[in-house]
């Protein structure tokens, strides 16, 4: 009997957590932000530690300005879904159009290589590794780039 409460009531908070903004903090220095939505809209207020958009979703491009604005670490999780660079752009490296620009230590965890996909807009790379961030990339594809990944810091797929 004690252990299905244990369980339930962990259940229970994991769930809570990943409710509030579409993100759980696991330890001081990696923050986890899970997507909630494919679309390509921009973070509603960067350096909160919360991804979410003006009407609440965790999208991909705001999980990204919130990670590259928190130190360390830190890892967005993807759902089964195609992702598609919307915000048009090629010479920014803020992460605000264009490419997915990388200033901070990164992994982005897909479900799948058949199941996550990110697509480009073809006019500039899909990631964009900048300065001496590491990214780590997990079960995605990435496509229609006019590159995948440019980088000057370190990258392991």
């Amino acid at each position: 009997m004690k252990l299905r409460l244990y369980v339930l009531g962990v259940v229970i908070l994991f769930v809570g957590l990943i409710g509030v903004g579409g993100s759980v903090a696991y330890a001081e220095s990696e923050q986890r932000f899970i997507v909630d939505s494919p679309l390509d809209i921009l973070d509603a207020n960067v350096g909160d530690g919360i991804c979410a958009d003006a009407d609440g979703f965790c999208t991909l491009r705001a999980a990204i300005q919130e990670a590259n604005a928190i130190p360390g670490r830190d890892v967005i999780v993807l759902d089964r879904e195609t992702y598609n660079i919307t915000l048009r752009g090629s010479s920014d490296d803020a992460n605000l159009e264009g490419d997915f620009d990388i200033l901070d230590d990164l992994t982005i965890r897909g479900a799948g290589a058949d199941e996550t996909v990110v697509f480009g807009d073809g006019r500039d790379s899909v990631f964009h590794v900048v300065d001496s961030a590491e990214l780590k990339i997990t079960h995605l594809t990435i496509t229609e780039g006019r590159t995948a990944i440019e980088t000057a810091g370190d990258l392991t797929l």
